[in-house]
């Protein structure tokens, strides 16, 4: 399936810090595949449990997660990321749905 020009173009940019932004990104990731995600972005496994045991509710966890994995990744904190780790986790429907979200932000 191709994807819109709106949506190519969103996959480079950088996420913005915007809750509405991080959430879509929660939203869209099954919660039984979060920590598989997570790592698969590249934040160490003692963040991923510190963050867990801090949070009282683990989707303020996932959050928290993501915006600690935002800041890290810098420059690199880019829908093409988050798409090609939903890729390799065989999650293509998640990673498109994320990239239409996110195109309808801009």
């Amino acid at each position: 399936m191709s994807l819109p020009d709106c949506v190519k173009s969103a996959r480079k940019r950088q996420i913005p810090n915007r809750p509405e932004v991080l959430y879509t990104v929660v939203d869209q990731v099954p919660i039984s595949r979060w920590k598989e995600f997570i790592r698969y972005m590249g934040l160490k496994e003692n963040v991923v449990e510190r963050i867990t045991m801090e949070q009282h509710f683990y989707r303020e966890a996932q959050y928290e997660m993501l915006r600690h994995w935002r800041l890290q990744a810098g420059q690199d904190a880019t829908v093409e990321h988050i798409s090609n780790a939903l890729k390799q986790m065989e999650l293509n429907g998640c990673s498109e749905a994320i990239q239409e979200a996110l195109a309808k932000e801009h």
